[in-house]
């Protein structure tokens, strides 16, 4: 609890989340912290938004719900980041789980560079 990281993709976004939550093998949930996008004129959007992830059992799997509590349509970023969150939750944590090996981004590539590329974001 209390644990903080920091997520970044060149200067297209950076944030920092807090863990503020957790309940083990139910609950996690994330505060953000600090946020910005190079994208939004609003540079600040997500700021005091939680990301949360539910877990629950269903036979002899896990049940994942994720929420971004506070990201809404009136964003900016709304559009680009439900995209993200679907290709991220949908993508590598489906892989991750099912598989064991997740599509992280790296450096440079991956579904970041995609989303850069797709939405003509500035790309820093």
């Amino acid at each position: 609890m209390g644990e903080t990281f920091f997520y970044h993709y060149k200067d297209v976004h950076l944030c920092k989340l807090k863990l503020i939550e957790e309940i083990p093998n139910k609950k996690l949930v994330y505060l953000i912290t600090d946020n910005e996008f190079n994208f939004t004129k609003d540079k600040t959007e997500w700021i005091n938004t939680k990301l949360i992830f539910d877990l629950s059992a269903e036979g002899n799997k896990t049940k994942v719900i994720f929420t971004h509590e506070g990201l809404t349509p009136k964003y900016e970023c709304y559009n680009v980041c439900n995209d993200a969150w679907t290709s991220y939750i949908q993508g590598s944590l489906k892989n991750y789980i099912e598989t064991g090996k997740g599509k992280p981004n790296g450096k440079e590539g991956g579904l970041n560079a995609e989303l850069v590329k797709k939405w003509g974001l500035p790309d820093k």
